[in-house]
């Protein structure tokens, strides 16, 4: 399951909380997003589908993220690179 954020680092591992009914899931952000001024985070259909929002389309949420706190993202290998094809 994945998900779209604004601000944090990719990829990240966050946990999404549907505060309407109490579920949560476990995202890893993969793109940007949302361009919706109202929303916080964009998520696949699979990890909407969890959180039990397919119907309404959106929710109020929770994001926390799963990295420790202060932990400096890990250095890019180099046998690996991440590119985004694009962002319209």
């Amino acid at each position: 399951m994945t998900g779209a954020h604004p601000t944090l680092p990719l990829p990240t591992w966050v946990q999404v909380t549907n505060l309407q009914n109490g579920r949560s899931v476990v995202v890893r952000l993969n793109a940007r997003g949302p361009f919706s001024s109202n929303r916080i985070i964009d998520l696949s259909r699979a990890a909407a589908e969890q959180l039990d929002m397919v119907r309404t389309g959106t929710a109020m949420v929770e994001v926390q993220s799963l990295a420790s706190a202060g932990a400096a993202p890990a250095p890019p290998r180099a046998d690996r690179f991440y590119a985004q094809a694009g962002a319209f």
